[in-house]
């Protein structure tokens, strides 16, 4: 009978673990860029129907046929928390979510860069709407047939519908192990504890 040992220092344990992580990182970056490509293709159609277009260009005044394109993508996208739609200004003028009608965002750097350069652009990690958990605004331009920027479509997705895929996550596929997910700002976006979602990092 033989027995077979290995003894791997600390420094090679640490280089293995860090080399691990960056893999993981890698490969679930390129499913999170997949997730937000997906999104921006939608937000293209909601853009560019005639009907947003008109309300948002001051052709139609009452959103009654906008809020049902909304409401429709709203109802075929079961990841999205709040569809809205905003002005030039960046004052929402119709959104799912009742509460944030008339609400302003002007001053925020991801509408500001919608509107001024007319691209596609995303908020960092805030509290959503509904109050309950945090998430992230998309947003996409909308040009008149003259194509100016006339308004902007915003839809947000909560952090635990985009980053689900996070939770099958473990290192060297050990039971305890588990990835959470932090932005700059030490914001938890994404924690197998729902509870710790929107805390910051002590």
């Amino acid at each position: 009978n033989y027995l077979f040992s290995s003894y791997y220092s600390r420094k090679t344990l640490l280089e293995n673990t860090n080399s691990s992580l960056y893999d993981l990182a890698d490969a679930h970056l390129v499913t999170v860029e997949k997730s937000i490509l997906s999104i921006e293709n939608a937000l293209v159609g909601l853009a560019g129907d005639s009907t947003i277009t008109d309300y948002l260009s001051g052709i139609e005044s009452l959103p009654t046929q906008s809020s049902r394109v909304c409401q429709s993508y709203l109802l075929s996208h079961d990841e999205v928390d709040t569809c809205s739609l905003l002005d030039a200004s960046g004052t929402v003028l119709y959104s799912t979510n009742t509460s944030e009608i008339n609400k302003s965002y002007g001053g925020q750097d991801f509408v500001t860069q919608a509107v001024e350069k007319g691209v596609p652009t995303q908020s960092s990690a805030m509290m959503l709407p509904s109050g309950k958990e945090m998430g992230i605004a998309f947003v996409y331009p909308v040009r008149s047939f003259l194509g100016e920027v006339v308004g902007l479509v915003s839809v947000t997705i909560p952090s635990s519908k985009l980053f689900e895929n996070l939770s099958s996550v473990s290192v060297f596929k050990t039971q305890n192990s588990y990835a959470y997910l932090i932005d700059k700002q030490g914001n938890i976006l994404f924690h197998k504890n729902p509870e710790l979602i929107g805390t910051v990092v002590q």
